[in-house]
């Protein structure tokens, strides 16, 4: 995983080095090389064969727990795309009408 390659996009310019960028590349040389480790957020050293599943997925694999304020904010995040959702008339698709509800809005209609 190399999201953080030194690399940041600037409005109106696209991709701008921090400042990093030499250090990162230098660093991902010298793990690739063996001359350094890191762990496997950064990367997974596993040997393929045509026998094995090729997916990116099945080799990576986040040991790390989200934190209370990650799960926190996925929850808030859900709730207002469900207020947004129902806002916007489009409810249905997340909780559709029972029979009964449907019944009474053909009689009003």
């Amino acid at each position: 995983n190399f999201e953080k390659d030194g690399w940041v996009v600037a409005p109106h310019r696209g991709l701008v080095d921090d400042g990093t960028v030499a250090s990162r590349r230098r660093h991902l040389l010298e793990v690739l090389r063996g001359d350094a480790q890191d762990d496997t957020g950064f990367i997974v050293r596993s040997e393929v064969t045509a026998d094995d599943e090729w997916q990116h997925s099945y080799f990576y694999f986040n040991d790390q727990p989200p934190t209370y304020e990650d799960f926190m904010n996925t929850v808030a995040d859900y709730v207002a795309w469900q207020v947004d959702m129902h806002a916007h008339g489009l409810g249905d698709l997340i909780t559709p009408r029972t029979p009964e509800e449907e019944s009474a809005e053909e009689v009003t209609a």
